[in-house]
């Protein structure tokens, strides 16, 4: 004979269970859920994840996944083919673009070119593998390629406001030279030895 097994539990609290006999919400199942005409929830909770496993992940080939993944806690990871990672975020607030992990001390990192139809402002500087490109202002403290040259291409005028301080140039961090106001002469003045 075959031994009886609880399939699904109604407390008369009000909670159901099913693969489990003691459900502690309104509907608790120990095992996979399948839904074939959506999902609909107003909040995903995700409680005592494995280790190095995200906590909630969708889809199998457009992948969100968030929480302790890969030894970093707190991220978010938005993914396209389940294997390259378009849109990470760090727990210290990094983000990652195309790329796998944040450049030391940077905000954003983006693994190729950046475009924008408008501005580009940062109180920090702006280090990129590729191009960048902004058809408005880019607001910057520092402009910075680890390789290579910066090439400033531009159909209308190239303005450097240095907003009555001198524009400095720089040659692996020491200076060499300055452009300068004073009153109503420009100063092209050499710093060298």
């Amino acid at each position: 004979a075959l031994a009886d097994r609880e399939l699904m539990v109604v407390k008369q609290s009000g909670e159901v269970g099913i693969g489990t006999t003691t459900p502690s919400k309104k509907l608790e199942v120990e095992g996979a859920i399948s839904a074939s005409n959506g999902l609909y929830v107003e909040k995903i909770y995700s409680e005592n994840p494995t280790g190095g496993e995200p906590s909630i992940k969708l889809s199998a080939d457009h992948v969100v996944e968030i929480g302790d993944i890969n030894g970093q806690t707190n991220e978010v990871i938005l993914k396209v083919d389940n294997t390259n990672s378009k849109i990470t975020t760090t727990a210290g607030h990094q983000v990652v673009i195309a790329g796998q992990t944040p450049a030391a001390n940077m905000e954003l990192t983006v693994a190729g070119d950046i475009s924008a139809s408008g501005f580009i402002s940062t109180k920090s500087h702006i280090t990129a593998s590729g191009n960048i490109s902004a058809s408005g202002t880019v607001f910057t403290n520092e402009i910075d390629a680890p390789s290579g040259d910066i090439t400033i291409d531009s159909a209308g005028d190239i303005i450097l406001d240095a907003d009555g301080t001198d524009i400095i140039l720089k040659d692996g961090g020491t200076s060499f030279g300055r452009f300068k106001r004073d009153s109503s002469d420009f100063i092209i003045k050499s710093e060298t030895n």
